[in-house]
Parts: C-alpha cells; structure tokens; sequence
C-alpha cells in the first residue's frame, strides 16, 4: 500500500499543475488539523458534517466510539500510576488479552474473577466505550448507573474509555435498599414468573431451590415486563454468564442471586431449560428493591 501511494504521489507530481497541487494540499489542512487535535485517537474521527464523534453518538450512528483497543494504553497508563500495589483490576466485558500484560505493572492483579458488582470490593474496572456497550451486560450497567469514574479518554466531550474504582467512594448516590414481603411466583413450563404486585426498582433476587429429584439447569436467562404483556431480556445466558463474578457460578448448590440495576418493571421471568431443572423447585425467596 506504500508502495502503490508513492506511485499516486510522483504521478501526481509529474502530471498536475502546481496550482492544483496547493488547492489539494489546503483541502487537506482542516482535516489533518483535527486529527493533530485527537491524537491518539484518530480512529474514532467523524467529520463535522455529522457534528464529529459527539454527532455520530447523538444521531446513534453505527460504530461510534471503535478505536480497535486504541485507547487502552492510554488506560494502561493511568493504571499503572494510580492503582495502589497489588490493586485488583478488571475488564468491563471484555478479554484478557485485550491489553498486553507488559504494558501494565508486574503487581497489579488483572483478573475477570474480581468482578464484584453491588458487593463493591475496591476493583478497578476498565472498558472500551462506543455504540451498545453500557447494555452488554449487568456489570457494564451496574457500572454506569452507580458508580462515578475516576478516568475518561473523551473525544469530543464523547467517552470511548473509561475506568471505575468500584467501592462506596465512588457511589454516584446512596441508594437505600428494601425487602419486599408482597412477593407472588408461579411455576410455568418456560421457568418461574414472580410478580411484585406494582412497579418496583430492582435490586436483586436471593433465591434457594431443592436440588434432589431433578435437572441441573442448561439455559437461563431473564426478561422483565411493566404490564405482563411487553418484555424486554436483560443480558446474559447462565449458567456461563457469571453476573458477579467474584460470587462464582450461579446457580450453585441450591443458592441462587440475581442482581438488577434498579429496572423499573413488575413482572420477572426467568425462562429456564430443562423443563424439570431444580430451580423450579423453590424453597425460599428474598426480593430486594431501590426505594
């Protein structure tokens, strides 16, 4: 490609005026002024006729945001002289690899198995941000709805990276947490529906469910409704989707804990396979809400 854009460059020195040689070279000037202006980051331009990244992300164009792990050094740096010796960190959603492990500082602890969600147990959290990456998962959600970050790539006032420490200093506000007594639940053949009895926020479901005479689960995920009749899934399939990670699998052993992000919504389902799997067999249930 070098090769073939030295060639463009001698034709095109050999062949067009000078004069259309300077009006090229100043169309060029803006462009190049604004990727001087983003650098590092060029790879997340858009031009201002959409209004620049901040555009792209308003008009929800597909694909704001990628930078191809672009922005993990500069992640990668802020790390290594912020985070304490022997800090735990994580990513959002993504792999290990992602940042290459020389990058960082031989002490600090990158592992996906410190995610601790509402437990808030110190870990540092890194992420790519760009188009659907708040909704991939309940950690990305938990993240950005509760917790403030301590660093941001911006581009145009628009995050592409972004790191939480996630610990009660950080807590965006304080949210007082509620047992709901009113609780209601039917076994149906796609799994469990439980019913609040009104529109609640979500905190989380402490469930216990007998594990003699049945099916270890193969399938599980969740949707919630406001009515009974529209729903929406949250993310996540289980039992590999680890929603907290730092508690292990789930369900495990007769326990089982689901975490929400203060969805507000009446009726949970939870569609489970096989039809005669364990969890259907509920012994006791806790529903936990925002007030």
């Amino acid at each position: 490609m070098a090769i073939i854009a030295g060639l463009g460059a001698a034709w095109v020195r050999d062949k067009v005026r000078v004069s259309t040689l300077v009006i090229i070279f100043l169309v060029t000037v803006p462009i190049s002024m604004r990727l001087y202006e983003i650098h590092p980051n060029e790879n997340v331009y858009f031009n201002f006729l959409v209004g620049g990244l901040s555009g792209a992300k308003q008009k929800d164009i597909p694909h704001w945001g990628v930078n191809f792990g672009a922005a993990y050094r500069q992640g990668a740096e802020w790390l290594n002289e912020n985070v304490e010796k022997d800090g735990k960190v994580v990513y959002n959603f993504e792999l290990l690899p992602n940042i290459p492990r020389i990058w960082l500082r031989r002490d600090i602890q990158l592992f996906n198995t410190y995610r601790s969600g509402y437990l808030m147990e110190g870990e540092y959290s890194i992420t790519l941000v760009s188009r659907g990456s708040v909704e991939r998962s309940y950690y990305d959600m938990y993240l950005e709805k509760f917790i403030e970050p301590v660093y941001q790539v911006k581009v145009d006032g628009v995050s592409i990276l972004k790191i939480w420490k996630n610990d009660r200093d950080h807590l965006k506000v304080g949210y007082e947490e509620k047992l709901d007594t009113g609780v209601d639940y039917e076994v149906l053949p796609s799994g469990l529906r439980f019913d609040l009895g009104e529109i609640r926020s979500l905190s989380r479901l402490e469930l216990k469910y007998d594990e003699r005479g049945c099916e270890k689960l193969l399938v599980g995920y969740t949707s919630i409704s406001k009515d009974g009749e529209n729903w929406v899934r949250l993310p996540g399939v289980l039992p590999d989707d680890w929603r907290i990670s730092a508690m292990g699998e789930q369900p495990k052993g007769g326990d089982f804990i689901e975490p929400f992000t203060g969805q507000e919504t009446r009726y949970i389902d939870f569609n489970l396979l096989p039809k005669d799997t364990c969890m259907k067999n509920v012994v006791s249930y806790k529903f936990y809400y925002f007030e």
